[in-house]
C-alpha cells in the first residue's frame, strides 16, 4: 500500500511539475494556437449580455481586400463604398474582418453591446487566421432592433488565410495569454480603432488622418506587426513600443471607464464614440 501510494505521491508531483512548466513555457512565438505553436487557443469565458441575442455566427465581410502576408491596401479596403454601408468597430482588418449580426430583444430600452479587449474570433480550418480583437469596442442597438456590423480584427497565425465570405467564425473567450495581455494594456483607451477615426453615424465621411497623428492605416499596420511579434517573432521591439505609447488617448468621458473595472458589468446603455470632426 505504501508502495501505490509513494507512486501516486512521484506522478502528482510530476503530473503539478509539468503544469507549473508548460505555463512557464509561454513566451513571445510559443503561445498555444497562436502563430504556429501547436495547442488550443487558451481563453477565459464570455458570455453575451441580458437582452443581445446573437443570429448565426460571426462570417467573412464579403466587402474587402484581404490579404495572407502584406500588400493590401488599407486606404482602398476602408474607403470603399461596401465597407462604409456598414457600422465598423474595432482595429485592424487588414486580414481579418468579419460580419456580425445581433438582436436586442428588449422592446422597449435601447441596449449597448460591449466586446472586451483580448476577445478570440476561432475558425475550425487549420489553413485559416484566427483573429482578436485589441480593445474595448461597443455598438448601440434600438429596442427591438436586428442591427449588422463589422468588426475588425488583428491576425494571430501570420501566413495564413484571412477572412473569406462566408467562413464561419466563432467567439470562444477572452485570451489568457499573458504575452498578449501586455500588449492588450499597453493599448488601452489609445485612439486605434476604426470608430475612432471614421463616424459610424455619417459613414460617407471616413477620414483616416488625425490631426497632423499617425493615420489610421499607420496604426493598424504597427500593431499587425506588433502582434506577429508576439505571435511569430521574439517580442515587442522598442520601436514598436514607442510607436504605441505616441497614439492619441481617448478623451475623458467618451468612454465608460467602469470597464476598467473587471468585477463591474458593463453599462445596459452607453452611447457610441464619436470622432471629433
Amino acid at each position: 500500500m505504501k508502495k501505490i501510494l509513494s507512486y501516486l505521491f512521484v506522478a502528482v508531483l510530476v503530473f503539478s511539475t509539468a503544469c507549473e512548466k508548460e505555463k512557464i513555457e509561454e513566451v513571445p512565438g510559443n503561445i498555444p494556437g497562436m502563430g504556429n505553436a501547436p495547442g488550443e487557443l487558451q481563453v477565459d469565458p464570455f458570455e453575451f449580455p441580458e437582452d443581445i441575442e446573437f443570429i448565426g455566427n460571426a462570417s467573412g465581410f464579403d466587402g474587402s481586400t484581404i490579404a495572407v502576408q502584406g500588400n493590401a491596401s488599407l486606404k482602398s479596403t476602408y474607403a470603399s463604398k461596401t465597407v462604409q454601408s456598414f457600422c465598423n468597430y474595432g482595429s485592424g482588418g487588414h486580414f481579418v474582418k468579419l460580419q456580425i449580426t445581433v438582436k436586442n430583444t428588449n422592446p422597449t430600452a435601447k441596449r449597448t453591446l460591449f466586446f472586451p479587449p483580448g476577445l478570440i474570433f476561432k475558425i475550425n480550418l487549420a489553413d485559416y487566421q484566427n483573429a482578436i480583437l485589441l480593445d474595448w469596442i461597443w455598438t448601440c442597438i434600438q429596442p427591438g432592433q436586428t442591427k449588422t456590423f463589422v468588426v475588425h480584427l488583428y491576425c494571430v497565425n501570420l501566413g495564413k488565410k484571412g477572412s473569406e465570405a462566408n467562413l464561419e467564425y466563432e467567439i470562444i473567450g477572452v485570451t489568457s495569454s499573458l504575452e498578449m495581455w501586455r500588449l492588450l494594456h499597453m493599448v488601452h483607451w489609445h485612439k486605434i480603432n476604426w470608430e475612432h477615426y471614421n463616424s459610424n453615424v455619417e459613414i460617407s465621411k471616413a477620414k483616416l488622418k488625425a490631426n497632423g497623428n499617425p493615420s489610421y492605416e499607420e496604426i493598424a499596420d504597427v500593431l499587425q506587426d506588433a502582434v506577429w511579434a508576439i505571435t511569430n517573432g521574439s517580442g515587442l521591439t522598442q520601436e514598436q513600443i514607442e510607436f504605441i505609447e505616441s497614439i492619441p488617448m481617448l478623451e475623458e468621458g467618451t468612454y465608460p471607464k467602469s470597464l476598467d473595472d473587471k468585477t463591474v458589468e458593463p453599462p445596459y446603455y452607453f452611447e457610441e464614440y464619436t470622432p471629433v470632426q
